[in-house]
Parts: C-alpha cells; structure tokens; sequence
C-alpha cells in the first residue's frame, strides 16, 4: 500500500511528548523549535566543537544551561535511554530524562513554564505559564486566607466586648466618673490658684499659659493635671462658652 503525502510528513514530523529525552532535545521543546529539532541537533555538535553559537537560538542555549544546572545539582533525575542511573556522566550522549521527572522538576523550578510537550491543555489553562500559580502558590494564597481569618475574628470580638462595656451602665459610670474627676481636679486647683495671696495676681497670670505653668508648679504630679490634659480641657471649656454666649 503507497504511503500517503501526510502520512509521510507524520513520520518525518518530531515525536512532541516522548517517553524520555536526550538533554538537547528538551531544550529543543521547551524553546518551542521543535520543527528545527534535526538541523539544531546537527548544528549543535559541530558548533560545540568550535563553542559558536547561533543568536537565533539563543533561547534554547538558556534553556540548555538550566537543564544542566538541574542535573549537577542533583534536583533533575536522570539515567540511561529511560533507566535511572545516578553513577553516569551528566554529559554522557545516552543520558536521559523521563517525561514525569521532567515534569516534576520544572513544576518546582520554573513553575512559570507550561510547555505543550510536558503539560496537556487542561493544565496550561488552570495554570497558565503568565500565571505564576502552582500548587504551592495556592497553598500559600490558603494560609494567607486562614491567617487574615483568624485575624478578623480577633477583631469582631474586641468590637463585640467594647460594645459590651459601652452598652453596660457600671462602665459608662466609671468613664463619667473619671471624666468627671479630672474636671473637679482642675477647676479645684485654678479656684486655689485665685484664693492664694499673690502681688498683682492679675497681672501675673494675665495669659493661659501664665495659669498653666502655675498649677504645674504648684501641682506636679496630679493625675489630670498634665500640661497636655490642662490645654485640651482649657480650649474645650472656651468653645464650650462661646458657643452658650
């Protein structure tokens, strides 16, 4: 039976998906020139000689690199025409990869990289190579979500008890009272400050900050009699009155 014109190109076409590969054929693939796959193999060993290389193959000298760098150390498994064997040269010719090796090996590394020769359309459409997502990006995006959880929580039940101690009369009480300390604090140390016998008292405390200074004099280490405290209190009681006038 005479061989058709597509089956003839079928055979010469490039095998894309291969049980095992030579180094140089998995930089060929994952550079995307596999149609080229024949004259870079023929070219490579004789430019290797020489240690020229082709600009227009730039891609797959990088990618060819990173494939070694996976094999000295010890991260990329390999063996011998599809048989692991760990004790053989790295740049031995028969040394090869296995497909599911490979594919371990670049989901960890290069998890950015989805190549049609190693990941099927399924896959390259759930994690596409711009994507950056891997399983152990969505394990990570998993812990980040229970943390921020966890921290949320924390949140709504420190609201729920200020809530609480808002709503609860004792402790609305004891705020007032504080509050209302503070202030017969104050205006108990100003009603000294005028019933003290002074020269020209007038005169000298003819400015806020002139009475501040006195009761810090006279008062330094009463609770609520802070210079801070004194000013606030002092400039919420002006606008107070002005706004009865």
């Amino acid at each position: 039976m005479p061989i058709t014109t597509s089956e003839s190109e079928r055979e010469r076409r490039p095998q894309l998906r291969k049980t095992y590969y030579y180094p140089i054929e998995v930089a060929i693939r994952w550079s995307g020139l596999l149609t080229e796959e024949q004259i870079i193999i023929n070219s490579y060993k004789h430019n290797r000689q020489h240690n020229h290389k082709i600009p227009e193959w730039e891609e797959f000298y990088t990618k060819l690199e990173q494939i070694y760098d996976g094999l000295m150390n010890g991260e990329l498994a390999y063996g011998k025409f599809g048989q692991k064997d760990v004790y053989m040269n790295i740049y031995d010719p028969a040394l090869s990869i296995r497909h599911v090796d490979l594919k371990a090996w670049m989901s960890k590394f290069y998890p950015y990289d989805r190549p049609e020769f190693l990941f099927d359309p399924l896959e390259r459409q759930l994690f596409p190579p711009t994507s950056g997502f891997n399983v152990e990006s969505l394990q990570l995006l998993f812990l980040e979500r229970e943390s921020l959880k966890t921290q949320v929580d924390k949140h709504k039940e420190a609201i729920k008890e200020l809530s609480y101690k808002l709503e609860n009369p004792t402790f609305k009480d004891k705020l007032n009272s504080k509050s209302e300390n503070t202030y017969l604090t104050i205006i108990g140390a100003l009603l000294d400050l005028l019933h003290t016998p002074a020269k020209n008292q007038i005169q000298h405390y003819k400015t806020l900050d002139s009475v501040i200074d006195a009761i810090l004099t006279r008062y330094p280490r009463i609770y609520g009699l802070s210079e801070r405290n004194l000013k606030g209190k002092f400039a919420q009681a002006k606008r107070h009155l002005t706004s009865e006038l």
